[in-house]
C-alpha cells in the first residue's frame, strides 16, 4: 500500500533575503506509513519502505512511503468490504516547540480478486515470515510484535460516519 507523495511530504519555508538562515525554524513534518483498518482489525505491516520520488507539478522531491502487508492477512475481508487507509501526521516547528498532528484518512472498496498470486512464486504469508524472522537481519524490527502501530480499527465507526464511501 503506497501513501502519496503528496501527503508523505516534508515542507520547508524559503528565507527571505533580509533574514539570516541560522535563525529560520523551517515549517516541517510527514506522514507516516499508511495503515489499513478493517471494523475488526488493524494491518499491521511488516515493512515500510521510504523512498524519494520527483513530483513533475511542484518540481520538487517527495518523500513516498510504502507499507508491505503479507498476503494471509487479508483472508478474513468480505468481498467488496470497506477498508480505510490511514496516515498519522506531525507538522510544525521544531525549535519553537510547537507541532500539530494530523490523520489523513481515505475509504478503499477492497476487490480481493486483485490479490490473486501465481501459487508457483513463493507468497509472502504469515508462515514463510514466521520462517524469514528466524534469519532476519539483527537491525529488521519486527512491527507487528513491537507494538509500535496502536489497534486505529476502534476509530473505524467515526471514519464510516466521518468519511462515507460511495
Amino acid at each position: 500500500v503506497i501513501g502519496l507523495p503528496e501527503i508523505n511530504t516534508s515542507y520547508t519555508r524559503k528565507p527571505f533575503d533580509t533574514i539570516r538562515l541560522e535563525y529560520i525554524d523551517a515549517y516541517s513534518g510527514g506522514y507516516g506509513p499508511p495503515v489499513l483498518i478493517s471494523r475488526t482489525q488493524t494491518f499491521q505491516p511488516v515493512k515500510t519502505i521510504k523512498e524519494a520520488v520527483y513530483d513533475k507539478l511542484s518540481k520538487a522531491n517527495k518523500v513516498k512511503v510504502t507499507s508491505l502487508f503479507l498476503l494471509d492477512d487479508f483472508k478474513k475481508i468480505k468481498k467488496k468490504e470497506t477498508l480505510f487507509l490511514s496516515c498519522q501526521g506531525v507538522f510544525g516547528y521544531p525549535r519553537q516547540s510547537q507541532a500539530y498532528m494530523d490523520n489523513f484518512v481515505s475509504a478503499l472498496n477492497v476487490d480481493l480478486s486483485l490479490l490473486s498470486v501465481d501459487r508457483s512464486d513463493l507468497v509472502a504469508d504469515k508462515s514463510w515470515y514466521k520462517a524469514w524472522l528466524k534469519n532476519a537481519p539483527k537491525a529488521y524490527w519486527d512491527p507487528r510484535m513491537s507494538g509500535h502501530y496502536h489497534e486505529q480499527h476502534q476509530s473505524f465507526e467515526y471514519f464510516l460516519e466521518k468519511y462515507k464511501p460511495d
